[in-house]
């Protein structure tokens, strides 16, 4: 099922490449028209700029995302200096919503599911934040920022876009335009906010196909590593940055200690082509191995109890993946799991027990645990 959402995806992202390359040439087509050049060739735009951005790509995740903040900035801008212009009369067509309100939908549910696919667009322009969760120091932290984030912009922006092009272009017109923030930029009659636009519509979207193709690459690296979800490495290593400040002792309310619950049945299954601790090793790349507990020795080195819930893991002896990757360290895998925690903070419950029970049972195993008191 990941497989198939990944490649939806990668489906998804490489049309909508496609169809952001056409934008731009039909755009430049449309200003060389304007300029008495008309009859543009297209097609060698259409080309240079995804070859342009394969190669930004090809640079890096960084190089690529830091120019699609700053050309996804400049078009946000763009659209709100075609918002307050109009709105401070300095457009020569001033804004008409008459045919809204008398015909709201001349295209009638036709025209409703027809414009249902750039729902499908804006899902895939937040997809584009989880797609980079590897590229920043805590995912847990930045994914919700940066998801609300482009969920705002995407709201702002486009509530700004359908006010002004449904209020100065013709329904009949807006419903087959291709740039509608340029057109709209047109209409008002000011040159400058037509130059404006025209940069605005051309680095929005260049950042949408820049998007895709990143997104796309990251979904295709997502897929080849969809057996690899287990890394406990980069889940400690997580949680450890994430406690900052005073470690405490839990002596008081204002000293409180910190304790790290972990759940888990012991075996990693990640990308560790180095360090890997299976007798095996690593098998190009995916390392599944017992849990490495030199990470819970840099929590417990800092003075953070480890509370550890060891869900047994269960032998598959009929297995042949089982018997050849798993099964060589099987016996160390509740030891590995013991030796994480903190002594006496310890606790495994089989299948048949309740692991609601067991993690009661451990948290009064934490709180009832003597402290020392000045």
């Amino acid at each position: 099922m990941t497989f198939n959402v990944g490649l939806f995806l990668v489906m998804a992202y490489t049309m909508l490449e496609a169809g952001n390359a056409i934008t731009i040439g039909f755009l430049l087509d449309t200003v060389a028209g304007l300029q008495g050049h008309s009859g543009l060739n297209q097609q060698p735009f259409i080309v240079l700029s995804i070859m342009f951005l394969a190669w930004l790509n090809y640079r890096g995740v960084l190089a690529t995302l830091t120019f699609n903040l700053v050309i996804t900035a400049i078009a946000f801008l763009a659209i709100i200096a075609l918002f307050l212009v109009v709105q401070l009369g300095g457009s020569a067509v001033q804004l008409d919503f008459s045919a809204v309100t008398t015909d709201p939908m001349p295209y009638g549910w036709v025209g409703i599911i027809a414009a249902l696919h750039f729902g499908l667009w804006f899902y895939l322009g937040i997809e584009g934040t989880c797609q980079a969760a590897e590229e920043v120091r805590s995912p847990a932290r930045s994914l919700p920022y940066g998801t609300m984030a482009g969920i705002m912009t995407l709201l702002i922006a486009a509530t700004m876009t359908w006010y002004v092009c449904s209020g100065l272009i013709p329904w009949e017109y807006l419903g087959q335009a291709g740039t509608p923030l340029f057109d709209a930029a047109r209409v008002t009659g000011n040159t400058g906010l037509m130059v404006l636009l025209f940069v605005g519509t051309l680095f929005s979207t260049l950042a949408s196909a820049n998007g895709c193709i990143n997104d796309a690459s990251r979904a295709w690296f997502s897929m080849g590593r969809d057996h690899q979800q287990t890394s406990f490495d980069e889940a400690l290593k997580g949680i450890e940055g994430e406690i900052k400040g005073n470690i405490g002792m839990g002596t008081s309310n204002a000293d409180r200690q910190k304790i790290v619950f972990f759940v888990a049945d012991g075996v990693g299954d990640s990308y560790k082509p180095a360090g890997c601790t299976s007798p095996k090793g690593a098998n190009g790349g995916r390392c599944i191995e017992p849990i490495d507990t030199a990470y819970c020795k840099k929590l417990k080195d800092r003075g953070i109890k480890v509370a550890v819930l060891y869900t047994t893991y269960l032998p598959l002896p009929d297995n042949s993946f089982y018997n050849d990757w798993v099964k060589p360290f099987e016996s160390k895998i509740a030891t590995k799991m013991e030796e994480c925690a903190t002594p006496g903070f310890y606790f495994a419950v089989s299948p048949t027990d309740g692991i609601e029970e067991a993690m009661e049972a451990l948290f009064l195993k934490i709180v009832s645990a003597p402290r020392i008191t000045s």
